[in-house]
C-alpha cells in the first residue's frame, strides 16, 4: 500500500537543552521521517552521536521508536531537534561539504546551508519525561508543518481518484462531510498518487454524509457519491460506518466506475490505479544565436555588460564589438514592451523609449520566423501536478538543470534535416544549471521585499499564505538580478554545486493559452531572460532585460485586464513570451492554478424569455486542439456562436440522458429541427429552447447534453417527479457552476446549505463495487458484535422548522429480535414525526429502506455480513454470521 508518510530511511536526532540543572529526557520518541530523507541515521545528545539501528522501525506504525534515557544540564523543560546530515560533493572541493536537514516544532523538513548540525538555541520539542512518549511527524492536516503529539493521533485517510475529464481538472476537487456546499473543504493532492487526492480526520468525529464535487458546482449537479460520477442519485458516502465497519485508517474511492478494471469503487488498499496528473502546453520556438541576431549576447565576466560571442557580420548588434559596458538593459528592465497585447498580431509591441535594442525591427523578428536569422520550432512544455495542487513545470528538473529543450536538434543536425539556418541556431554553448536559493543577506535586499515579506531567513522557504517560495513572491525591480548579489537571495556555498553542460540556448518562446477564471487564481514565473507575460491582452508580468532568473508575480483577484477586473467563470486569454538572449543561465519554472487550456472549448448561456421560456446560446471556439500549430498562431483561437456555427459547417448534436453523465450508447439523440419530447424545441438547433411545463417524460433524473466537433457540454440537468412536475438543476450557465438535486431534498437547489443530504431511498448497486473482505451468505446472529457510534451531529440547516430537523436528525438503536432479524428503535420523544431510514452493506447499496411513524421497525436482513443502519447522521453497526 503506498503510504502518506513513505518508509524511514534516515535520519539523525540531536538532544540538547539549555543551563539550568540536571534533568533526564526519558522515555520514546516515535519519528516519522520526510520522504526525502535517506542515509546514516544518528541520535546525538549533547553533541555526542548514536547511532540508529533498523531495528528501532517499526513497519506496523511507519515512525521510528527511539529509546531514551539520558541525563542532560538543562532547563526543567528539556528541548531536543531532529536533523539529518547529507555529504554533498562540491565543484570547487575535493572534500565536499555537509547539508543539514532538520525537523522541529517551528519547522518541518527545514535546510540549513549555515551550520553543519543544530545548536542548542535552535531546539524547542520538548523531551519526553517519566517513560512518556513523544511523537513527532508531519501534520496530516496541514502539510509542511510538523506534528507534535503525546499520543499517536488517530488518523483516517479517504483517498479519492476524480474522474479523468477536462472539467475536472481544470477545477479544485473539495469534499464535504456533511452533503452541503456550505461546508465545504478542499481536498489534498494525494503525494506519489497519481490524480488521487484526499481528506484526512485526525482525533475528530467522523463524516456519515461524505460527497466530492469540483469548487464552482454550488448546487452540486456534478457532486459523486457512494454510486460514483454520473450516477442518477447522489447517495452520500457512510465513511464513518465504513471505517468502523472495517476497522480501518484508510478507504480508498474511485470516482469514475469505469475507470475501475474490476468494477469495485471502494478498495481497503491501494488499488495501485493512476490518473492523469500532467498536461502539455505547446510553444513556439524562435531558435537563433549570437551570430545570428546581434542583440543575443555572452556573458563575459568580469567585464560588465560585454558580448564573449560577438560578430560584427550579425544584423542587430549593439555599437561597440562586445567591449565592457556596451550591452544595453542588464538586469531587469521594464517597460521595454507597451502595455497591450496587439490584438490582431497577438505580439508584444516593442517600445523604442526603452533603448534596449538597436530598432523596431531588431525586437519584432525575435518572434516572427525570419529567413537568415532563426528558425522555427514547436516543444510540448509538461505541467506536472505539485503536492500543493498547482500546475507547475520547473526546467531545475531537467536533466541539465536548465531550459535545454532545444537540445534535441543535435540528431536532427547529425542526419542531415537541420542545416544552414537551423544548424547554426542549434549551436551548443555552455550552460550551467540552476543555483539554489537560501539565506542570501538582508543587507542586499530591497525595502520593498522587507516591506512586502518581511526579514525572510530563507527565500527557498514557503510563504504561507500563497503556498510559493518566497523569493516567487519577491517584488522586482528595474536594474535588479542583474548579478547573484543583487538581490541576495541565494544559497552562496552552492554557486559551484551548479551542473555544467552543453545547452542550445538564443532563442524565444511564445504560447497562447487560456483559462476559466475563478477566485484565488495566482500565477508566477521566474525565469530569465526576458519575460512578459499578458492576462487579457494586458501585461502582466513585465520582467524584460538579461538578467538572473527574476520572479514575477500575479494574483488574478486583484489584476485587470483590458476588460477591466477579472469575471468568476469567464474565459480569457494568457499569452507567454519569453527569451533566453544571453548565456550561461536559462531557466524557466511557471507555477500556477490557472488550468491553462489550448484546446477547443464549447460554452452554454442561458437567457429567459418574456413568455418564461428558456432560451440557451451556444458558443464554440477552437485553436486546433492545443497542437503546435495552434500555438504557431495564437490568433486561430476564434469564438463562432449561434447562426455563424451553421457558416462554418458546424453542426450541433444533442442528447438526452438518463442521469447526469454522458454515454452515446444509452442516450437518446435528439432530433434536429422539431420539438423533441414536448418540450426540447430544436427548430433552430443553434439557439435550442426549453418549455419546461411541456416536456414528457418519465420520472427520474435528466440531462441534455450539446456536442459541436467532439467537444460536449452539458446544458441543463432537471427531475420529474411521480407528479409530473419539472425541477431544473442550477446549471453552469446560470451561476457559473453546475447545478444538482440531492437525493431526498425537497427542492430543485437539493444540496444546497438549506439542504443537508440525509440518508436517502435507493436501489442496490452491482455486486462488483464490494471492497475487499466484505462478508456474504447465510448466518446466524451475533448480537454481541453491534455498535453504535454517533458522529456529526451539528445541523447546517438552521432555517428549516422543527419538524423537518426531526426528520433530518432521528436518533435510535437496533435490538435483535431474531436470525437475521432485527428491530430500529426511535426515540420516543419523535416517535410521531416521519422517519426515514436504509439499511445499507458495506460498500453503500442499499438493502433496505423506508419512512415510518411508528416507534419500532423490523428489518429483515438479506444475509449474512456486516450492515449500517442510518437515519439522518446516527448510524449503527450490526453483524451477522
Amino acid at each position: 500500500m503506498k503510504k502518506f508518510i513513505k518508509s524511514l530511511l534516515s535520519v539523525a536526532a540531536i538532544f540538547a537543552c539549555s543551563e539550568s540543572a540536571f534533568a533526564t529526557c526519558s522515555g520514546t520518541i516515535h519519528f516519522q521521517k520526510p520522504a526525502e530523507w535517506s542515509g546514516a541515521m544518528d541520535v546525538v545528545i549533547l553533541n555526542k552521536t548514536f547511532a540508529i539501528t533498523e531495528d528501532m522501525f517499526n513497519s506496523a506504525t511507519g515512525f521510528y521508536d527511539i529509546k531514551v534515557n539520558q541525563s542532560v544540564y538543562s532547563s526543567p523543560e528539556e528541548k531536543f531537534g531532529i536533523q539529518h546530515m547529507v555529504k554533498v560533493n562540491s565543484g570547487s572541493s575535493a572534500y565536499g561539504r555537509t547539508e543539514l536537514y532538520y525537523v522541529l516544532a517551528s519547522k518541518w523538513n527545514g535546510y540549513e546551508s549555515m551550520y553543519s548540525m543544530l545548536i542548542p538555541s535552535h531546539l524547542d520539542i520538548p523531551c519526553p519525561t517519566d517513560d512518556g512518549d513523544v511523537y513527532v511527524m508531519e501534520n496530516p492536516k496541514k502539510p509542511g508543518s510538523t506534528l507534535i503529539s503525546s499520543q499517536k493521533p488517530d488518523i483516517k485517510y479517504f483517498y479519492v481518484l476524480v474522474p479523468d475529464d477536462e472539467e475536472w481538472k481544470a477545477s479544485v476537487p473539495m469534499y464535504s462531510g456533511d452533503g452541503t456546499y456550505k461546508n465545504r473543504q478542499y481536498l489534498k493532492v494525494a503525494p506519489d498518487m497519481c490524480g488521487w487526492y484526499y481528506a484526512v480526520w485526525m482525533d475528530e468525529e467522523l463524516p456519515e454524509n461524505l460527497i466530492f464535487f469540483k469548487a464552482e458546482d454550488e448546487s452540486l449537479d456534478d457532486a459523486i457519491g457512494i454510486d460514483g460520477w454520473g450516477a442518477s442519485k447522489l447517495t452520500p458516502i457512510a465513511s464513518a460506518a465504513l471505517y468502523e465497519g472495517y476497522g480501518v485508517d484508510e478507504l480508498f474511492f474511485i470516482a469514475d466506475p469505469g475507470e475501475s478494471p474490476d468494477g469495485k469503487v471502494i478498495s481497503l488498499n491501494d488499488p495501485e490505479i493512476e490518473g492523469n496528473c500532467t498536461y502539455s502546453m505547446a510553444a513556439v520556438l524562435y531558435d537563433t544565436d549570437a551570430s545570428l541576431h546581434g542583440s543575443f549576447t555572452c556573458d563575459a565576466y568580469p567585464a560588465v555588460a560585454s558580448n564573449g560571442c560577438y560578430v560584427a557580420s550579425a544584423p542587430y548588434g549593439f555599437p561597440g564589438g562586445g567591449a565592457a559596458n556596451t550591452v544595453p538593459c542588464i538586469g531587469v528592465t521594464k517597460g521595454i514592451v507597451n502595455e497591450n497585447l496587439d490584438p490582431v498580431t497577438k505580439k508584444p509591441t516593442y517600445n523604442p523609449a526603452s533603448g534596449c535594442f538597436p530598432s523596431k525591427e531588431a525586437f519584432d523578428v525575435m518572434f516572427r520566423e525570419t529567413p537568415g536569422v532563426n528558425s522555427v520550432h514547436c516543444r510540448d512544455v509538461p505541467f506536472s501536478q505539485t503536492a500543493d495542487g498547482k500546475w507547475e513545470y520547473d526546467s531545475q528538473n531537467e536533466p541539465t538543470g536548465a531550459f535545454t529543450i532545444l537540445n534535441d536538434l543535435q540528431d536532427s543536425v547529425a542526419a542531415g534535416v537541420c542545416t544552414g539556418t537551423c544548424a547554426t541556431a542549434a549551436t551548443l554553448r555552455n550552460v550551467l544549471g540552476n543555483v539554489r536559493y537560501g539565506a542570501g543577506s538582508l543587507s542586499y535586499v530591497s525595502s520593498a521585499a522587507i516591506s512586502l515579506l518581511g526579514k525572510v531567513e530563507n527565500w527557498a522557504d514557503i510563504e504561507p499564505t500563497t503556498g510559493l517560495p518566497y523569493i516567487d513572491l519577491y517584488p522586482t525591480a528595474s536594474g535588479e538580478f542583474d548579478s547573484g548579489t543583487n538581490p541576495d537571495v541565494y544559497d552562496n556555498l552552492s554557486w559551484d554545486l551548479r551542473i555544467k553542460s552543453k545547452g542550445n540556448q538564443h532563442f524565444c518562446f511564445e504560447s497562447h493559452a487560456h483559462f476559466v477564471y475563478r477566485p484565488g487564481m495566482q500565477f508566477s514565473f521566474r525565469g530569465d531572460d526576458d519575460i512578459w507575460v499578458f492576462i487579457d491582452n494586458r501585461l502582466a508580468v513585465d520582467l524584460g532585460g538579461t538578467h538572473m532568473a527574476a520572479p514575477g508575480y500575479v494574483n488574478l483577484d486583484e489584476f485587470k485586464g483590458a476588460q477591466g477586473n477579472l469575471v468568476a467563470g469567464k474565459t480569457y486569454d494568457i499569452d507567454i513570451f519569453f527569451c533566453d538572449r544571453r548565456t550561461d543561465m536559462s531557466n524557466i519554472r511557471i507555477s500556477t492554478n490557472m488550468y491553462l487550456q489550448q484546446k477547443k472549448s464549447l460554452t452554454v448561456s442561458k437567457k429567459k424569455t418574456a413568455s418564461g421560456t428558456y432560451t440557451y446560446g451556444v458558443c464554440y471556439s477552437v485553436n486546433n486542439g492545443g497542437s503546435c500549430a495552434a500555438a504557431l498562431n495564437g490568433s486561430e483561437n476564434v469564438e463562432t456562436c449561434g447562426n455563424e456555427l451553421a457558416s462554418l459547417g458546424l453542426t450541433p448534436s444533442y442528447y438526452l440522458v438518463s442521469g447526469g453523465t454522458l454515454d452515446k450508447s444509452t442516450a437518446k439523440m435528439l432530433t434536429a429541427g422539431e420539438v423533441n419530447v414536448g418540450g426540447i424545441d430544436l427548430t433552430d438547433p443553434s439557439v435550442p429552447m426549453i418549455y419546461y411545463d411541456k416536456m414528457k417524460l418519465a420520472p427520474g433524473r435528466w440531462s441534455i447534453f450539446i456536442e459541436i466537433n467532439k467537444s460536449t457540454k452539458k446544458i441543463m440537468t432537471f427531475t420529474i417527479d411521480e407528479n409530473g412536475t419539472f425541477e431544473e438543476e442550477i446549471s453552469s450557465s446560470d451561476s457559473g457552476s453546475n447545478g444538482g438535486e440531492l437525493d431526498g431534498s425537497s427542492n430543485s437547489n437539493g444540496g444546497s446549505e438549506e439542504n443537508p443530504v440525509a440518508g436517502s431511498s435507493a436501489s442496490a448497486t452491482e455486486d462488483g463495487k464490494n471492497p475487499e473482505g466484505a462478508e456474504n451468505g447465510n448466518g446466524n446472529v451475533d448480537p454481541s458484535s453491534s455498535s453504535s457510534k454517533e458522529n456529526g451531529k451539528n445541523d447546517s440547516s438552521d432555517e428549516k422548522d422543527d419538524e423537518d430537523r426531526n426528520y433530518a436528525e432521528p436518533t435510535f438503536r437496533v435490538k435483535m429480535v431474531a436470525p437475521f432479524t432485527f428491530v430500529i428503535v426511535f426515540n420516543e420523544e419523535i416517535a410521531s414525526q416521519p422517519k426515514s431510514y436504509e439499511v445499507m452493506d458495506m460498500l453503500g447499496s442499499v438493502v433496505a429502506s423506508g419512512t415510518v411513524s411508528t416507534s419500532e421497525t423490523k428489518v429483515v436482513a438479506p444475509s449474512k455480513g456486516t450492515f449500517v443502519v442510518r437515519s439522518g447522521r446516527h448510524h449503527e453497526i450490526v453483524k451477522f454470521k
